[in-house]
């Protein structure tokens, strides 16, 4: 098969699955705002329009990382602002809950957004909604830092009270048994997707159940347990609780996944301390 994306070619034996998938993996390619993909094997050629290259982003969490856009409230900016002044973000919403999230029918003032559901868009000020406000601002402040030049991309795969556990997949030493069902349902799906850099916001269901002690070793395996299966040591950046759940131990238990390398966090405790505190757009910056 040859692939052709702006202008490049790759060219490579592969062999379809019995449902016609077949995968295959590309060069190095530059960053292109729009560009057109197409595959050949000499007999039957298939085309894609409005393809971008640039750098994607995989949201997970529970319902902090939810939190839709019509939510977000900074001491600033409105939700309306903050929808009108997103980047051209590429945006795939694959599953998500929770405060004025999670739906594709979200309502801000009386006025519904509509945001599609398992299909990439372009956000703009219509159709972010329901989206994640943490993953859509951070995304947007990504696409402005690096001069609207290179395309973002971000995924959402979220659900709300959810404990870490059943985010982790299975990993060496660990019973097949044990692979997480939220894992299995909203992220295993997302293969054979990369990622540049994984959003984490999630860690109040723990710190109500369980102990830092277990959060501490159960976290950084769910870190070892995606990159694993992304086949990528990606940076992997979390938001720190701002609740008083657990403090300052379950702090300690988050930073546990630090001595992993390639990991970071975004302390919020000076922004604002709630449940769901509604401004994402500093914790976005």
């Amino acid at each position: 098969v040859t692939v052709t994306v702006g202008g490049v070619r790759a060219a490579g034996r592969v062999t379809a699955t019995t449902s016609g998938d077949w995968l295959c993996t590309l060069p190095t390619l530059p960053a292109m705002a729009t560009t057109s993909l197409r595959a050949s094997d000499g007999a039957a050629t298939a085309a894609l329009a409005d393809v971008a290259v640039g750098e994607v982003l995989l949201c997970g969490g529970q319902s902090n990382m939810g939190y839709g856009m019509c939510g977000a409230l900074s001491a600033t900016q409105s939700p309306a602002a903050a929808m009108a002044t997103l980047a051209p973000v590429r945006f795939y919403f694959r599953h998500g809950s929770g405060p004025g999230g999670g739906s594709p029918d979200a309502a801000c003032n009386a006025v519904h957004y509509r945001t599609p559901n398992s299909t990439w868009f372009v956000a703009a000020g219509n159709n972010t909604g329901g989206a994640s406000a943490i993953c859509m601002l951070t995304a947007s402040a990504l696409h402005k830092h690096l001069g609207g030049r290179v395309p973002v991309g971000a995924v959402e795969s979220c659900q709300s009270a959810t404990n870490v556990q059943p985010w982790t997949p299975a990993l060496p030493g660990r019973p097949q048994s044990e692979d997480g069902e939220l894992f299995a349902a909203w992220i295993r799906p997302l293969l054979p997707m990369r990622f540049r850099a994984a959003l984490w916001d999630q860690g109040e269901a723990d710190a109500k159940r369980t102990n830092s002690s277990w959060y501490a070793k159960e976290f950084p395996a769910m870190v070892k347990g995606w990159r694993r299966l992304f086949q990528s040591e990606a940076p992997f950046v979390y938001v720190e609780l701002c609740t008083e759940y657990g403090m300052p131990g379950f702090w300690q238990a988050q930073r546990a996944a630090l001595a992993l390398g390639g990991v970071g966090f975004a302390t919020t405790t000076d922004v604002q301390r709630a449940l769901h505190p509604p401004d994402k757009q500093d914790v976005a910056a």
